[in-house]
C-alpha cells in the first residue's frame, strides 16, 4: 500500500501526524541498528554448517517429460521410501550423501526451513527423466525409488552443470525455485534443463519447465 502524505501548509494536523510517523520511523530504525546482530540473517554453508533439508529428491516437469532431481546418492533411497507422498525423511536422510553444495539463509537461527537457499552441483547431480503419463500413473499408488527404476520411459541423467536458487515457501512475499542444469544421458546424448516455478503450490503465478534432449 503506498500512503501519500500532503504538505498542504493548511492543514496543521496532517504536517504534525507526519512529522511524528517521521520521528517514529527513525527511533524504529535506530534501534533496529542498535540491535544489530540480534536481528540479522543467519547464513549457513552446505554442507560445511548444513545438512540442508531432509529429502532424497524434487519433482518437476511439463506435458511430456518429469524430471527427478537428486539431493542426495539415489543409491542411498530406501526402496521402499514414498518420494512423493512422504517426502520428507528426517532424520535418515542426512546419513545420505549430497549431490549439491551452496549456503541457505534462515530469518531466525531456530527457524526449520530458510528464508533463501542458492545450490550447485558437486559435479554429477543426478536427474532421472520419465514421461510424465508413466509418473502420473505412479502416484496413484508409492513413488518409489524402485518404481522408477522400473518405468520403460526412464532415462537416467547426471548434470555436470546445476544451479539452483530457491525462495520457499512461507518466507519471502513470492515464493520460487528455478533451476538450471545440463548434462549426459546414460548410452549416450545429453539434456538441457530449465525448471521457473513462481508462486505457492500446487497453483502457481508462473510455471515453466523445459527439457531437450540432444
Amino acid at each position: 500500500m503506498i500512503v501519500k502524505y500532503s504538505s498542504d501548509p493548511t492543514n496543521r494536523g496532517r504536517e504534525i501526524l507526519k512529522n511524528l510517523l517521521f520521528g517514529t520511523l527513525v527511533v524504529a530504525f535506530l534501534i533496529a541498528v542498535l540491535a544489530g546482530s540480534s536481528w540479522a540473517n543467519v547464513h549457513k554453508t552446505v554442507p560445511e554448517e548444513d545438512p540442508y533439508a531432509p529429502i532424497y529428491a524434487d519433482f518437476y516437469g511439463n506435458e511430456e517429460w518429469t524430471a527427478v532431481f537428486f539431493y542426495r546418492d539415489p543409491g542411498c533411497v530406501p526402496d521402499d521410501f514414498d518420494l512423493w507422498g512422504v517426502f520428507y525423511d528426517f532424520p535418515d536422510a542426512f546419513n545420505c550423501d549430497l549431490t549439491v553444495k551452496g549456503f541457505v539463509i534462515y530469518k531466525n537461527p531456530e527457524d526449520f526451513a530458510p528464508k533463501q537457499a542458492k545450490l550447485k552441483g558437486l559435479g554429477a547431480v543426478p536427474i532421472w527423466f520419465v514421461s510424465t503419463e508413466h509418473f502420473e500413473d505412479a502416484l496413484s499408488g508409492c513413488l518409489t525409488i524402485t518404481a522408477l527404476e522400473d518405468m520403460e520411459s526412464l532415462q537416467i541423467g547426471s548434470a555436470s552443470s546445476y544451479k539452483e536458487v530457491l525462495h520457499p515457501m512461507g518466507h519471502p512475499e513470492m515464493p520460487m525455485k528455478i533451476i538450471e542444469a545440463s548434462g549426459t544421458l546414460e548410452g549416450g546424448g545429453s539434456f538441457l534443463l530449465n525448471s521457473v516455478w513462481v508462486g505457492s503450490w500446487p497453483t502457481p503465478v508462473h510455471s515453466h519447465v523445459t527439457i531437450l534432449f540432444k
